[in-house]
């Protein structure tokens, strides 16, 4: 979340019988310093579960680069993505990932007529991120500035 992220994403069309396909991967990872700097604040248990603040602390390096991503007129995009409760951590991560597909797919609606063979672009977070859990499932809520890198059309139908 610290550095942004690459996406790829190939809608679903039933016509050309092409399946959805949305891969995103970390522009950069954090370091192990950085990993280590994460800190675990305020335990508590509540219903035989361990609970606590996750406290991440940006270097100016880093809040350099936030800042540099606010400053040019990045569109502003907003997704929700859901996931099992059972999954755990690996849950919460599908969810983020459900987030941003949700997001680019909803912002390239809105601007592009034709349904794209492929887009491709980086993302930004640009507000903390809403976890929580609604219906028994984990629900996520991100914020993106977005950069479209790449729309591919498809020449014929």
């Amino acid at each position: 979340m610290v550095y942004g992220w690459h996406f790829e994403y190939v809608p679903y069309d039933k016509a050309r019988g092409v399946a959805e396909y949305f891969e995103f991967t970390p522009l950069q990872e954090l370091s192990e310093a950085e990993i280590k700097s994460i800190n675990y604040a305020k335990p508590w248990i509540k219903d035989s579960i361990l609970n606590c603040w996750v406290e991440f602390r940006r270097s100016d390096a880093q809040i350099h680069i936030y800042r540099g991503w606010k400053s040019v007129l990045h569109p502003r995009i907003k997704g929700e993505g859901y996931a099992k409760l059972s999954e755990g951590f690996e849950g919460i991560q599908k969810a983020c990932g459900e987030s941003l597909k949700m997001a680019v797919r909803n912002y390239e609606r809105k601007w592009i007529k034709t349904k794209p063979k492929e887009i491709s672009g980086t993302v930004f977070i640009s507000e903390a991120p809403k976890i929580g859990v609604d219906a028994g499932r984990y629900k996520v809520t991100l914020d993106f500035f977005m950069e479209t890198d790449r729309i591919i059309e498809y020449k014929t139908f």
